[in-house]
C-alpha cells in the first residue's frame, strides 16, 4: 500500500498582534483602508452611523507593553480599530457610533476566538469609564467588559436573556494599565488585551459586527469614553474537515496492521 501523506495547515485565524495570516489586511499597518481579507478569509469592513460623507477607513494602533514582570507579556499590543480623520476623537480605535464588521468566509463558522485590545478602567489613559466590546451575531449579543487592571466578563445575550453557560470572566494577557499611577510600577504600561474563547459556543455566525457603546459616566464623543481595538480571530475547523483528518488517520492505522501482518 502507497504512503499517505497527513499534511499540516494553520488554522484559520489572523492576528495583528502577532502579525500572523493577515493576508492583504497586512496593508493597514501603513496605510489605511475602507475594507480588507485575511488570507484564510476573514472580511473587515469599517463604517459609521455619523455622516455618510465621512470617510471612514480601518486603521491599525499600536500601543507598548514594556513591563514583562506584571502579566508575563513584553512587545508591542496592536488592534485595528476605525477612523475618520480628522472628525475622530480616537484614531485606530473604535468609537461611538463607529463598528467593524467582521465577515467569515463562505458560510461562516463557529469562533474558536475573539481578541480585542486597549480596554481600560477608570484611571488608566485618563479613561472615564470601564470600557466595553458588544459584539452581534445572529440573533446574539456579546458583551467585554474590562473590571479591573487585569480582569474583563464576557457574556452573551439571546434578546434580555443572558446565556449564563457562555460567561467568561478573562484574565488580561497584556494588562489594562497606563503606566503613570505612583502606586504601580512606573514601567508597567499594557495594552489591554483579552482573548475570548469560543465566545458564542456552538453557533455558527457569518457576520459579527463590533460596536462601543456608550457607556454611564462617560463624556459622549470623547476620548475618555468607550474605545477599543480588533485584534484576532480564529475559526473552529469544519466537520467535513475533521472527518476527512479522521479518515486519513484511520487508513494509516490500517496500512501499519498490514505491514506489520505482512513483516
Amino acid at each position: 500500500m502507497g504512503a499517505i501523506v497527513l499534511a499540516s495547515t494553520s488554522a484559520q485565524a489572523f492576528n495583528f498582534t502577532r502579525g500572523t495570516q493577515l493576508g492583504s489586511c497586512a496593508n493597514l499597518l501603513t496605510t489605511p483602508a475602507a475594507s480588507c481579507t485575511t488570507k484564510h478569509g476573514f472580511t473587515l469592513t469599517a463604517g459609521s452611523e455619523h455622516s455618510t460623507k465621512d470617510k471612514k477607513v480601518l486603521e491599525v494602533k499600536t500601543v507598548n507593553d514594556n513591563f514583562i514582570g506584571d502579566d508575563g507579556y513584553i512587545g508591542d499590543v496592536k488592534g485595528v480599530g476605525v477612523s475618520r480623520g480628522n472628525k475622530d476623537v480616537v484614531s485606530g480605535e473604535v468609537n461611538l457610533k463607529e463598528y467593524i464588521d467582521l465577515t467569515l468566509a463562505g458560510n461562516g463558522g463557529i469562533l474558536g476566538s475573539l481578541d480585542f485590545s486597549f480596554l481600560y478602567p477608570p484611571g488608566e489613559f485618563y479613561d472615564t469609564v470601564y470600557e466595553v466590546v458588544s459584539a452581534d451575531t445572529s440573533g446574539l449579543t456579546g458583551k467585554l467588559t474590562v473590571k479591573s487592571t487585569t480582569s474583563a466578563l464576557w457574556e452573551v445575550f439571546s434578546g434580555t436573556t443572558q446565556l449564563n453557560s457562555l460567561t467568561q470572566t478573562l484574565t488580561a494577557i497584556s494588562n489594562s494599565t497606563d503606566g503613570n499611577s505612583a502606586t504601580k510600577t512606573p514601567e508597567a504600561r499594557g495594552g489591554g488585551w483579552y482573548s475570548v474563547l469560543n465566545p458564542f459556543g456552538k453557533q455558527s455566525v457569518k457576520t459579527i459586527r463590533l460596536t462601543a457603546p456608550t457607556q454611564p459616566g462617560g463624556q459622549a464623543f470623547h476620548a475618555q469614553n468607550n474605545d477599543y481595538a480588533l485584534v484576532g480571530a480564529t475559526k473552529v475547523p469544519e466537520p467535513a474537515t475533521l472527518l476527512g483528518l479522521g479518515t486519513i488517520a484511520g487508513l494509516m492505522t490500517v496500512s501499519r496492521r498490514r505491514k506489520a501482518v505482512q513483516g
